[in-house]
């Protein structure tokens, strides 16, 4: 909630999950209220993107943008 740069990429996060509605989830988490959650993914800074498919975290360090976000899942699934 305090992150500038999280709280600008809210429209790009609505716009991706909803491009990827009944293909992927897309979500966030406030990891200064659940740190434990970003933990095992050695989530460190804000915001960190992360893939997961099968289990597996892969991260994202692509552009941050809806159209990106969903270029990254479409290909990680395939």
């Amino acid at each position: 909630p305090g992150c500038v740069h999280c709280r600008n990429m809210s429209p790009d996060y609505a716009k991706a999950a909803k491009a990827l509605k009944g293909i992927a989830r897309v979500g966030n988490v406030d990891m200064t209220a659940h740190q434990s959650l970003g933990a095992p993914y050695n989530v460190q800074g804000f915001p960190t993107f992360k893939l997961f498919a099968d289990g597996k975290a892969a991260d994202y360090s692509g552009q941050r943008s809806a159209s990106a976000f969903v270029d990254a899942v479409t290909a990680h699934m395939a």
